[in-house]
């Protein structure tokens, strides 16, 4: 807990940079000088507390071996890592044409190879910060509270520390709202579908489209599965995809993960039983009384969605309604999935981000912020591998926070759209941010 109280220690830090700035008590350089060191400080402190101990696991283990596999090999593509357990994620777990993705790297030596993914990962981070600036022309303090939402955000440096895609996967998703921004509707749904085949819980994202009726992302989607698909069949053939579909996605059709880094309602649900095996990732049967919690939870929480969303028309009103909308969706897959790990949580950096940015249209009361501030905390603590015992029902509820806080900014996302609708997108007394400056509209 010692770890945890140093990391609110210094998110009270932070926050009193920005609310010095906010209130205009330091000098412009002053204060650039100060917010430098304390996120470099605050950056340093992520590294050295965060799990997992081994670098760059996922991408040795899975990555790194199919790179090599999907041009030499294809039939071992899927095969078990040597020495590895019969752990159900060990090993490459995508569809057969993401490992293209990898094929560069896997001609270098594993160390080099991980370097150069490290160098990508951080390029790729780096991206995102900014193209979320960008998107919602954040000044002053909101540029600097932007840039220590990614500084203290825990999923995102264990996705870097495991060596996976989660973080890449993040650039697609924020440039496919810049294309939404700049109208380029067909290019965001191919960064969708890019984006839903190396994490398929985002697939939810593609039905939001469609039930809204967003033609051009719909068909940018089309086109890119279908060239995606395509072009996996035609080079692996049909049984990769059996052994794939057998081996990453059969399984968690009636069953799921209790280990702790399973952030989902499945994982929270199977974590409450008295024998859970929070360091096992074998998937176990799920009985039939939580299968029905479960079942009930989702379709409520599906339920809900449904009407929050359909109530008023984001198609032709305004992007921040649609973005609102957005984020909606993407804390539902998140919740929901059978499988969603912790690093998957790196993903409200959106929506922190465009509340933070304005680009929300929510209410600014100090009620409402010190909900989002929660949720920020409670999704952002570093991810540590706590082992309660057996007994300890509190203890497990807490390894569940990433999922308490994603319910909790989906309930008030769903408030704040309810209450657009009411006032046809357009709440009275809500300071929005300005879209793209001319500068960068190009249009």
């Amino acid at each position: 807990m010692s770890t945890y109280m140093a990391f609110l220690c210094g998110v009270g830090i932070v926050g009193s940079c920005l609310a010095l700035q906010a209130q205009g008590r330091l000098r412009s350089a002053t204060l650039s000088s100060l917010y430098v060191m304390v996120l470099f400080g605050f950056m340093i402190f992520m590294w050295r507390v965060s799990d997992p101990p081994e670098l760059f696991s996922d991408y040795s283990q899975a990555y790194y071996p199919a790179g090599q596999a999907i041009v030499q090999d294809v039939p071992r593509l899927y095969d078990r890592v040597a020495g590895c357990d019969e752990s159900a994620v060990c090993g490459f777990v995508n569809i057969p044409v993401i490992a293209f993705l990898f094929a560069p790297l896997s001609r270098l030596g594993l160390e080099r190879a991980q370097m150069a993914f490290a160098l990508l990962s951080l390029g790729c981070i780096a991206a995102s910060l900014y193209y979320l600036m960008v998107l919602t022309a954040a000044t002053g303090w909101r540029r600097w509270a932007i840039a220590a939402l990614f500084v203290t955000n825990g999923p995102l440096f264990y996705s870097f520390r495991e060596g996976n895609l989660t973080h890449v996967v993040l650039l697609l998703l924020v440039l496919a709202l810049v294309c939404i921004e700049r109208d380029e509707d067909v290019w965001a749904g191919v960064l969708v579908a890019c984006a839903a085949l190396i994490k398929l819980p985002l697939g939810l994202l593609g039905v939001y489209f469609l039930l809204k009726g967003r033609w051009r992302v719909v068909a940018g989607l089309g086109i890119a599965l279908f060239a995606l698909v395509g072009t996996s069949f035609l080079w692996a053939g049909w049984e990769s995809h059996v052994t794939w579909y057998r081996e990453s996605v059969l399984p968690f059709s009636s069953k799921s993960l209790a280990a702790f880094n399973v952030q989902s309602i499945d994982g929270f649900l199977l974590r409450l039983q008295a024998d859970a095996l929070l360091y096992d990732w074998t998937p176990i049967a799920v009985d039939e009384t939580l299968r029905l919690v479960r079942t009930g939870m989702v379709a409520g929480l599906l339920t809900m969605s449904g009407i929050m969303l359909g109530a008023g028309a984001s198609r032709g009103g305004s992007k921040d309604m649609l973005y609102l909308e957005f984020s909606v969706v993407l804390c539902l897959a998140l919740i929901i999935s059978p499988i969603s790990w912790t690093h998957y949580y790196l993903f409200l950096l959106i929506p922190f981000s465009l509340y933070i940015g304005g680009r929300l249209p929510v209410q600014q009361s100090g009620t409402w912020s010190l909900g989002m501030v929660a949720c920020m905390l409670s999704t952002s603590l570093p991810v540590l591998f706590l082992n309660p015992s057996s007994g300890s029902t509190l203890g497990k509820l807490f390894l569940s926070h990433y999922v308490f806080g994603a319910l909790c900014l989906w309930g008030l996302l769903c408030l704040a759209k309810r209450r657009g609708a009411q006032t046809q997108a357009c709440p009275t007394g809500i300071p929005l941010r300005p879209y793209y400056p001319a500068t960068y509209r190009g249009s």
